[in-house]
């Protein structure tokens, strides 16, 4: 994956716009819906990331009710997560990599502040990036479209499982690693 940090001064890209979520969560609630973001756990899970699981987790903890926006400093993070300044930093790097948060840098005063902005893709598979899903299981197939889906990408209807991107039906199939999957 390429290394988000510039060059020049060593910190992230400033990123005067951080897309649609930017100021108001409204991430689609297809069914199921949990606070914490377990389709992100789990893709960092599967990489054996567990420091940036952890700062993930301090990430949600400070989300509030009607915003993806958080702004907690080094400081709490290293008091919620029990870890050092160095490793935030990496957890920080592996979260922005998947595109689970967008990171915007402000100046308070003569401090240089920074904003996390949590992605819908850590709730809803179906916004995932390329390095996030080649570590998300292959459980099911779409009968009308013949794509493989995981967990995130089918939900049931009346009739049984139905396909989020086309609408047909969906039959579970032989659970692949994603790791086996070309293409």
């Amino acid at each position: 994956m390429e290394n988000p940090q510039n060059k020049n001064t060593g910190s992230y890209p400033i990123q005067k716009r951080v897309g649609p979520l930017e100021n108001q969560r409204s991430f689609p609630k297809k069914g199921l819906w949990a606070a914490l973001p377990i389709p992100a756990f789990q893709v960092l899970a599967r990489t054996e990331n567990w420091v940036a699981q952890r700062v993930l987790l301090a990430l949600v903890m400070h989300m509030g009710r009607d915003s993806n926006c958080v702004w907690p400093s080094y400081t709490t993070m290293q008091m919620d997560t029990g870890l050092g300044r160095t490793s935030i930093s990496k957890g920080l790097t592996v979260l922005y990599e998947f595109d689970f948060i967008k990171i915007a840098r402000f100046r308070d005063g003569k401090k240089s502040r920074s904003k996390y902005y949590l992605q819908a893709c850590c709730w809803d598979t179906s916004y995932m990036s390329e390095a996030a899903m080649r570590f998300r299981y292959k459980t099911a197939v779409c009968i009308e479209c013949g794509e493989l889906l995981d967990n995130g990408g089918y939900g049931m209807g009346r009739l049984g499982a139905v396909h989020w991107g086309c609408g047909g039906m969906v039959i579970k199939a032989r659970r692949q690693n994603p790791r086996e999957i070309k293409g």
